[in-house]
């Protein structure tokens, strides 16, 4: 609020979230509205990011993740391997995002079978779980899956759990992005690639104020490594 008093009164005219849902992943979005509405806020994107130089960026390295959770499950000996994603939270398509490119460009030169799942609002609520069983049905060899967040990982284990299934060591494995309470309660605790959001929304409202403060310093992006989180099981 202190940072905002110096800028006078700003009228937002960008409709309600309803309206905006969506398009939250979607960083061109937010940038034609922002010069649609000559708003006059400083923007810094999330998480996501932007390649645009024109903004402040605070972000995962999303291709390491990719690549310490192929590297993870590959030295745990899967070579059957699924990807389980969600289509609003890639807010692109899925091969094209850095998290999924790291996955698969760290499994390219090795053999593997790799095939992937993904929900969305337009599939039949059951349609997901039904292709997640149909995987893990499909082959007796081991699976390891790679879930895109904790939300996707969630979603498979109440799958798992409704058809009285679950990771077992060495036989189905789940690795997944982001570390938070959703994965506090599984059956079967999971290896956690830590993205550090709560690091991330840190920087980025400090980046803020400090944008507001001194709006004609250079932009910046400002990248973290991720970490990789093994439970007391493995």
């Amino acid at each position: 609020k202190a940072a905002l008093e110096p800028c006078g009164p700003v009228a937002l005219n960008w409709g309600t979230p309803d309206d905006l849902r969506g398009s939250m992943n979607d960083s061109k979005t937010w940038i034609d509205r922002a010069a649609e509405t000559k708003c006059a806020l400083p923007m810094l994107f999330a998480s996501m990011g932007t390649e645009d130089p024109s903004f402040d960026n605070c972000k995962a390295h999303n291709e390491l993740a990719g690549k310490m959770a192929a590297k993870y499950l590959y030295d745990r000996g899967f070579r059957r391997l699924l990807m389980a994603f969600d289509e609003v939270s890639t807010g692109v398509k899925f091969e094209k995002h850095p998290r999924f490119a790291g996955f698969t460009d760290y499994l390219a030169n090795k053999k593997v079978v790799i095939s992937s799942i993904h929900y969305s609002r337009h599939n039949r609520a059951n349609s997901f779980s039904d292709d997640l069983m149909a995987e893990v049905k499909k082959s007796d060899e081991p699976l390891g899956i790679f879930a895109f967040n904790d939300l996707t990982a969630f979603r498979c284990h109440c799958t798992f759990e409704l058809n009285k299934c679950c990771c077992e060591p060495g036989k189905l494995e789940m690795i997944c992005c982001d570390n938070t309470f959703l994965l506090d309660h599984f059956r079967t605790p999971i290896p956690v690639i830590d993205l550090h959001i709560d690091r991330i929304a840190k920087s980025a409202v400090d980046r803020l104020i400090y944008r507001f403060q001194n709006p004609d310093e250079s932009f910046v992006e400002i990248l973290y490594k991720p970490d990789l989180i093994l439970p007391d099981n493995l």
